[in-house]
């Protein structure tokens, strides 16, 4: 399943989730997020409104989990951090990727 597969299914599991709860999100792993009402759906860590991107953008500008709890986010943990890492790893997994030949 591509980018645009996991979208489509994060979307059709909000739609269910938000049916079926009352408009609550969805945990993907035991540490991230998906909530219609939190960061306008961007995953995020639980109990935070720390979105999944900005703790990868600090992680690949070299800094550590420590250094990201310290300087940046005190209120999250490393395996916050840590599970930040396994979602990008899922996406990446599952991601298919065609090449189109060029025409003309």
């Amino acid at each position: 399943m591509g980018w645009l597969g996991w979208l489509n299914f994060y979307e059709e599991v909000l739609k269910l989730q938000v049916i079926f709860s009352g408009g609550e999100g969805v945990k993907i792993l035991d540490c991230i997020e998906v909530n219609p009402e939190i960061l306008h759906g961007k995953p995020h860590i639980v109990g935070t409104r720390v979105p999944v991107d900005i703790i990868l953008e600090l992680l690949a500008d070299g800094l550590t989990p420590e250094e990201i709890i310290k300087e940046h986010y005190l209120h999250i943990t490393k395996e916050d951090i840590l599970a930040c890492i396994k979602y990008a790893e899922q996406l990446v997994k599952e991601e298919e990727i065609y090449f189109i030949e060029a025409t003309g």
